[in-house]
């Protein structure tokens, strides 16, 4: 498999690294708009329970820049788990197509 090209990448991978780019992008984007992580809390609603966790453990260890820090990890984890889903569906609906 050459893995060179975009094209040539299986969708779940294509689609996961696609939804870490995005998700990442967007974090970046609310903390430079809201200036202020926990505001996510409340933007996300049930989502933002497990986001809460994220940052406050980090921030009881070493403070605000660990925190955004894993979180920021945290959503490209998020987004590339949820791109790897979007892409196996995707995989799956292509190939009934195809038969």
């Amino acid at each position: 498999m050459n893995l060179k090209n975009w094209k040539n990448l299986p969708y779940w991978l294509r689609d996961g690294l696609f939804g870490s780019s995005i998700f990442a992008i967007l974090y970046a984007i609310l903390l430079l708009i809201f200036r202020d992580p926990d505001i996510l809390i409340f933007i996300l609603g049930p989502f933002g329970i497990i986001i809460w966790l994220v940052q406050w453990i980090p921030f009881l260890i070493g403070g605000w820049i660990l925190a955004i820090f894993i979180t920021f990890i945290f959503f490209i984890i998020a987004g590339f788990l949820l791109g790897i889903l979007i892409g196996q569906i995707y995989e799956k609906i292509k190939s009934k197509k195809q038969q």
